[in-house]
C-alpha cells in the first residue's frame, strides 16, 4: 500500500513541477490536485514529500504550515507527511501558500513551497447578453461580455455551427466584452443564410462551459441612416418630407419614429409609424404657422419574438430643419371682466386703461404683429386703437358703459374673431380692496369683500412688477369664486397684483390695486 502511495505522489510530482516551488530536500504535493473546484469539493489533502531523506528518523522532524499557521499532519511512510483540509463553506476565489519545515534547535527550517488555487467554473451570463447586429444586411458584428469572476486563466473561444462542425471565429477584446465581425472572414459564416448557430465555450483551470445562441438574421437588421432628408410643399400648418434609403427586402414591419422640435419648444412631439414595408417620405401636420421646425427621423425592424435591447436596432437619426409659411393670427387675446382702470374722471368724461392677456410669440403665425382693440358705445360709436402692447387707455370717453373688443393681427391679416369685455362707470360700493400682499417662496394676496354688495366671483390680475400701478406685459388673468378672498401662487418673481368683482348682472367693479 505504502508502495502504490509513493508512486502516485511521483505522478502528481511531475504533474504539479511547474505550479510548486520546489525544495532542495523535500516538495509539497495536493491531493485532488493544486487546483480546487470549490462546487464539488469538500477536503484535500497536503504532502510533504522527502525527496533525500535517509530514515524514518528524519519525517518525525517535519511540519506542515499554511503561512505561519502550523497545520496537523500525520505520518504517512518513511518519506511522506501528510495534512487533511476541508474546504470553506461558501468560499470565494483565492488562493494559500503551504510550506513544508523541519524543526531544528535553532528553529523551523523551510524545505519546500507551493500554492493551491481554489475556484469555480466559469460563469455564464444571460444569453440576451450574447447580441448581434446585421448592419443594413451588409455584415453582422456580435459582441458579449468578458465576465471573469476570478483570475484563473480564464479563455473564450466563440464559433459558428455548420454541418461541418465547429469553426473558430476570431474575437478582439477590451475589459468589458468580446467582439467579432463577420467581415474578418475568419470563420464558416454567410449573410445569404436565414440564421446563423453560435457556440462560445468558457474555459478556466477548473473546467469548462459552453452555451448556444441561435441568431435570425433578419430580426437583428440596424437600418441604414435615412439620407438626404428634404422639406417641401410646405403650408402655414403642413410640410412633407422625402428621404433616400436603399431597399431593405424582409419579411417584417418597420417602424419609424418621427420627432418633431420647434424652435420655440412649443408643439414638439414624438410620433411612431409602423409601416408593411419601407416609406420615403412623411406629411408632418398640424403645425403652428411661421415657425422653425427640426424634424429627426428614424427606423428600425421588427423583430418576429421579442428583442433584448430594442434601442440597439433604431437606425441613426436623420435630421432637417423647416419653417412654415405665415398666416394670420388664430387666437384671439384672452379677456376677462373687470380689466379695466377708471384713470381720470370729469363732469362727463373719463380715460379707461383695458388689460388682456399677451398671445404668446410662437403663436403671432407672421411678422407685424399687433392688437387691434375697439371700445364700442351703447350708442354704437366706435374707438379704434392699434397697439402693441396688451394694454391701452382710451381718453375723453364721453362716462358710460362700453364693450371692449380685442383682435390681433399681422401681416397677413386679422384673427377670425375677438373677444370681448365690459367697462362701466365706477360704483364705490362695489370695489374690493386688496387687503395684504405676502411675499414668502411666492405669494399670498387677500382682499375685503365689498361692504354693500354681493358679489359672485373676482378677477385677479398680475404680472411683472411695474413702478405704476398698471401691467405692461406678461397680464394672467384667474377667476375665483365669491367665497374665495385670497389667492397663492409660487411664483418667485416680483408681481404687482390687482382685482375686481363681478356680480349675478355681469356688472362688475374696475381693478384695485396693491
Amino acid at each position: 500500500m505504502k508502495l502504490l502511495v509513493t508512486l502516485i505522489l511521483a505522478l502528481k510530482l511531475i504533474s504539479f513541477q511547474r505550479s510548486f516551488c520546489l525544495g532542495k530536500s523535500a516538495i509539497i504535493v495536493a491531493e485532488p490536485s493544486n487546483v480546487i473546484n470549490l462546487e464539488n469539493t469538500t477536503a484535500y489533502s497536503v504532502f510533504c514529500v522527502l525527496t533525500n531523506a535517509s530514515s524514518e528518523e528524519n519525517i518525525a522532524h517535519l511540519s506542515i504550515y499554511e503561512k505561519s499557521k502550523h497545520i496537523t499532519s500525520e505520518i504517512l511512510n518513511a518519506t511522506t507527511i501528510v495534512a487533511r483540509v476541508n474546504v470553506e463553506q461558501n468560499a470565494t476565489c483565492h488562493k494559500k501558500i503551504y510550506s513544508c519545515k523541519a524543526n531544528k534547535p535553532e528553529g523551523p527550517q523551510g524545505l519546500a513551497l507551493g500554492k493551491i488555487y481554489f475556484g469555480r467554473p466559469p460563469a455564464l451570463f444571460p444569453p440576451h447578453d450574447f447580441v448581434c447586429i446585421s448592419e443594413h444586411k451588409r455584415h453582422i458584428h456580435c459582441q458579449f461580455p468578458a465576465e471573469i469572476k476570478c483570475d484563473m486563466d480564464t479563455s473564450f473561444k466563440l464559433g459558428t455551427l455548420s454541418r461541418d462542425g465547429f469553426s473558430e471565429c476570431n474575437t478582439s477584446a477590451d475589459h468589458k466584452s468580446y467582439r467579432w465581425d463577420s467581415r474578418n472572414g475568419s470563420c464558416a459564416f454567410s449573410m445569404g443564410d436565414l440564421s446563423t448557430s453560435f457556440k462560445l465555450v468558457v474555459r478556466n483551470e477548473i473546467d469548462a462551459r459552453s452555451i448556444l445562441f441561435n441568431v435570425t438574421h433578419e430580426d437583428i437588421v440596424r437600418p441604414a441612416k435615412p439620407n438626404l432628408l428634404t422639406a417641401s410643399q410646405g403650408t402655414a400648418k403642413t410640410a412633407k418630407v422625402t428621404w433616400h434609403m436603399s431597399e431593405l427586402n424582409l419579411l417584417r414591419q418597420f417602424k419609424y419614429e418621427f420627432r418633431l422640435i420647434s424652435v420655440h419648444g412649443v408643439g414638439n412631439l414624438s410620433r411612431f409609424v409602423t409601416v408593411p414595408k419601407m416609406i420615403s417620405s412623411y406629411l408632418v401636420e398640424d403645425l403652428i404657422p411661421h415657425t422653425i421646425y427640426t424634424l429627426d427621423v428614424r427606423v428600425q425592424v421588427l423583430p418576429e419574438v421579442l428583442r433584448p435591447f430594442d434601442d440597439l436596432y433604431w437606425s441613426e437619426c436623420a435630421s432637417v430643419t423647416f419653417k412654415t409659411a405665415a398666416h394670420r393670427p388664430i387666437t384671439a387675446p384672452a379677456v376677462a371682466q373687470g380689466a379695466y382702470n377708471i384713470k381720470k374722471r370729469s363732469a362727463d368724461q373719463m380715460n379707461v386703461s383695458v388689460f388682456w392677456e399677451p398671445i404668446p410669440d410662437h403663436l403671432h403665425n407672421g411678422t407685424g404683429f399687433g392688437y387691434r382693440v375697439t371700445a364700442v358705445s351703447d350708442s354704437g360709436n366706435r374707438f379704434t386703437k392699434k397697439v402693441n402692447l396688451p394694454t391701452y387707455t382710451f381718453s375723453n370717453l364721453s362716462i358710460g358703459h362700453y364693450r371692449i373688443q380685442v383682435s390681433s393681427f399681422n401681416d397677413v391679416g386679422e384673427s377670425e374673431s375677438y373677444n370681448e369685455m365690459q367697462i362701466f362707470p365706477r360704483n364705490d360700493n362695489c370695489q374690493p380692496q386688496i387687503r395684504s400682499v405676502f411675499k414668502s417662496e411666492g405669494y399670498n394676496v387677500s382682499w375685503f369683500v365689498p361692504e354693500k354688495a354681493n358679489p359672485s366671483s373676482y378677477t385677479l390680475m398680475y404680472c411683472h412688477f411695474t413702478s405704476q400701478a398698471t401691467c405692461h406685459e406678461s397680464t394672467q388673468f384667474v377667476t375665483l369664486p365669491a367665497a374665495r378672498t385670497f389667492f397663492v401662487t409660487t411664483q418667485d418673481s416680483a408681481l404687482n397684483f390687482a382685482v375686481a368683482a363681478i356680480y349675478p348682472d355681469n356688472h362688475s367693479s374696475e381693478l384695485s390695486w396693491q
